[in-house]
């Protein structure tokens, strides 16, 4: 918990501040990014290429059906992205694949990496 009580609770800030930079950037600009944490609790130890895993976490942020788009960096060829609890799988090439989402849709993704098992 936050210790702003302004603040605490309110997990949808974050969403809201998301959709705020998309906004500012008018869509041109990548407004979220990454979380590298192969490091957390040793900054001695690096992943080696086949430690590297790559999740991805998306929001439909709406209250009506939308389609996302996503681009995976450094991926070659055709993949298929496996969607986390849900029991399928999308295609991807060269590191591009969609996705449907309904209102306020949550969906987790593994997404095949180069080097990774």
């Amino acid at each position: 918990m936050h210790e702003n009580a302004e603040v605490s609770g309110k997990l949808w800030f974050v969403a809201r501040g998301v959709q705020r930079l998309v906004e500012w950037s008018g869509e041109r600009r990548v407004a979220w990014n990454c979380l590298e944490c192969t490091r957390i609790g040793n900054p001695d130890r690096k992943a080696t290429p086949h430690q590297v895993r790559c999740y991805l976490f998306a929001v439909g942020m709406r209250e009506g059906a939308t389609t996302a788009a996503f681009t995976v960096g450094e991926s070659n060829g055709e993949k298929q992205v496996e969607v986390l609890g849900e029991n399928r799988t999308i295609g991807s090439r060269d590191g591009l694949f969609s996705d449907q989402f309904g209102p306020w849709d949550a969906h987790l993704y593994r997404v095949p990496v180069e080097g990774a098992r």
